[in-house]
């Protein structure tokens, strides 16, 4: 089982660094090719919001 942390999740979703995006989807493309589940905490899932609302200005709203 691969466990993604914040970082991994916030490349993911604002794409804002070529290189760790593509990093970031090479590692799930690579779980999937496995066929092996990917963990996402719950305290992981809350920093992302807090993340995405606090550095990158995306309204709750939205994040929800």
């Amino acid at each position: 089982m691969i466990a993604f942390d914040t970082n991994l999740l916030v490349r993911l979703l604002v794409r804002d660094d070529a290189s760790q995006t593509e990093r970031s989807l090479a590692i799930l493309e690579e779980a999937s090719v496995q066929g092996e589940p990917v963990f996402v905490s719950d305290v992981v899932l809350c920093e992302v919001e807090w993340v995405l609302e606090a550095a990158y200005g995306v309204p709750r709203k939205r994040i929800l």
